[in-house]
């Protein structure tokens, strides 16, 4: 990846650490197995290796890459006062905050304080962690872009496909799906996957199938793209002269997934009466073609996916209870690409690498100012909306370098605006991952958002919240 004025990306962070953190002098240490090296520092020019303060920051640092934890001292050590030179650099507090890339330390940001001497508080460091972990990846990303140390993000070969690049996310949600798809790969039992659209359900469904021992094939039905009179006949077949037009018997899609994953998308929109037949052919494992009566046994696996809110559907009448009771056994839902914003980056230059050789290029990059607005961006269409707007930035750039305008960040930023809904959840998720999950208590996110907690745990069955 090539970043134009990088200092300037990474002036503005370490600048507004130093504010939130109250300290003056910072500096960042690019670290690699045996050696550490000074990439950027900030109103720190006496820091040259060798120098005895510069071996105390280092030793410091070496502390932080060990443990990858924040580290917070105040130094015991004071230089005398006929040593003005030293004394002038001799700071009250010093604070290690270390970034990592799969549970290994690249980067340590490094700050010193000479106007505060309090030890960091509670808030301020659930805000660090907060830091580390919307932020690691891109921050190396950006220092590293031209060295060997970030190799393995390195998408050299264009032709990997979307799915494996998809998987390379390091995002705590994708941890626990992958956790769930491993300990579920050998059962038959149904999955529901869910999320907004184009967050990649059907990439999860392929990750399943690709684990399972239900391989003989890979059916997708779209359930929104078929029309209502003809589902049923598409999904469980048909005899011959069952009905109008019926010359010939037809295998119905269930039948052909004999061995294999049928993947229903686009669940919510069946209609009620597929419904019933449904949620039979999931009991008895057995389907009867229209216009026959023999029954047929089939031995498959079924894997669904929705963005709607099923429960409630169920509620509203349009979804049957009783089947989604059966299909919900197992439930993965897919974070929306604004909740992983450490994949942003990576996946807008994977797309990169992809749609520039349709042009002949093989050296095109994102400017600073595209960069810095696609993090922050929404991404309301999620990967789909990401994959469309890097192939027309490719595709309409005059140079390599890539530039999204002003005029199509506005038009990309009038399409969404989020509801009062909408933003209370991400609050809410946003603070319940803070306290990893804890509600109640002195340090709960009930006492953080400054409800009761009887009243957060209402809101959050509401907003569809899960504690996990």
């Amino acid at each position: 990846m090539q970043i134009v004025n990088k200092d300037i990306m990474i002036s503005r962070l370490i600048s507004s650490l130093e504010r939130c953190m109250k300290a003056e002098k910072a500096a960042i240490i690019l670290c690699r197995k045996g050696s550490s090296e000074v990439v950027f520092k900030d109103n720190s020019p006496y820091l040259k290796e060798g120098d005895e303060l510069y071996n105390e920051m280092m030793s410091r640092v070496a502390y932080c890459v060990d443990t990858n934890h924040i580290v917070c001292i105040s130094p015991k050590k004071k230089y005398v006062s006929n040593d003005l030179s030293k004394a002038l650099f001799d700071p009250k507090l010093v604070i290690g905050i270390p970034l990592s890339l799969k549970k290994e330390v690249r980067l340590v940001i490094y700050l010193e304080c000479f106007s505060r001497d309090n030890m960091l508080s509670a808030q301020e460091e659930q805000m660090l962690d907060s830091f580390r972990e919307d932020v690691a990846e891109n921050v190396i990303a950006v220092i590293c872009e031209r060295s060997e140390d970030y190799a393995e993000l390195s998408d050299s070969n264009n032709s990997e496909s979307i799915d494996k690049q998809y998987y390379k996310s390091n995002d705590k949600a994708f941890s626990n799906i992958y956790s769930k798809i491993d300990k579920i790969s050998a059962t038959a039992v149904p999955v529901l996957i869910t999320g907004e659209t184009g967050v990649g359900k059907e990439v999860v469904a392929k990750e399943v199938f690709s684990k399972s021992d239900y391989q003989a094939s890979f059916i997708k039905v779209n359930c929104g793209a078929i029309p209502e009179n003809l589902i049923e006949s598409e999904l469980f077949g048909y005899e011959k002269g069952s009905f109008t037009g019926a010359g010939g018997r037809k295998i119905g899609y269930f039948e052909a997934a004999e061995g294999g994953t049928i993947f229903l998308d686009e669940i919510g929109e069946l209609p009620l009466s597929a419904q019933v037949k449904l949620l039979r052919v999931l009991q008895e494992k057995e389907i009867t073609r229209i216009g026959g009566t023999k029954t047929i046994p089939i031995d498959f696996r079924l894997i669904a996916a929705t963005n709607k809110n099923l429960s409630d559907e169920v509620k509203n009448g349009t979804f049957r209870e009783d089947l989604f009771y059966r299909l919900n056994i197992i439930q993965l839902e897919v974070p929306p690409l604004r909740q992983r914003k450490n994949d942003i980056i990576r996946m807008a230059k994977f797309y990169v690498n992809r749609f520039q050789g349709e042009i002949g290029k093989t050296n095109m990059f994102l400017s600073d100012d595209t960069l810095l607005w696609m993090v922050n961006y929404p991404w309301p269409g999620n990967i789909r909306e990401l994959e469309n707007t890097i192939h027309r930035a490719v595709l309409l750039s005059d140079g390599d370098e890539i530039t999204i305008t002003k005029e199509e960040k506005k038009q990309s930023e009038r399409i969404h605006v989020e509801t009062l809904e909408e933003v209370e959840r991400e609050h809410i998720i946003k603070v319940l991952n803070m306290c990893d999950g804890k509600i109640s208590g002195p340090n709960g996110a009930a006492t953080l958002l400054g409800m009761k907690r009887t009243t957060l745990q209402a809101r959050m069955e509401k907003l569809g919240i899960k504690k996990n």
